[in-house]
């Protein structure tokens, strides 16, 4: 949480800054829609406070946790802030010494 946004209540349009198939909730929604929300100003804000892109990119545990998928502009034009995000994905590495001395093949089931 960075800035306190300077006015409550105003509808915003969203520019988006992941492609539409790269996200599970962007992909989900008509690309029509998608369209419509960029150009016509039809989100509502109603939120005090905001993150900017270059306070979330320095933040390596919100980059690990989540992407950004839109950015708005305050009320005043003044400023950039991330008004949509998804969580990313979790991939797991699975490491055992069996898997390192038998590259065919993963034992789960222990030592042999």
């Amino acid at each position: 949480v960075e800035k306190k946004h300077e006015g409550l209540g105003y509808v915003a349009t969203f520019t988006y800054i992941t492609k539409r198939d790269d996200s599970r909730l962007l992909s989900a929604i008509p690309p029509h829609l998608i369209d419509y929300m960029e150009c016509v100003k039809t989100t509502y804000n109603y939120h005090e406070y905001m993150t900017s892109p270059e306070k979330f990119y320095a933040n390596t545990n919100l980059t690990k946790t989540f992407k950004v998928l839109s950015l708005s502009n305050s009320m005043n034009d003044s400023f950039d802030f991330i008004s949509m995000i998804e969580g990313v994905p979790c991939t797991c590495l699975l490491y055992t010494s069996d898997a390192a001395d038998d590259s065919l093949r993963v034992d789960l089931g222990g030592r042999r």
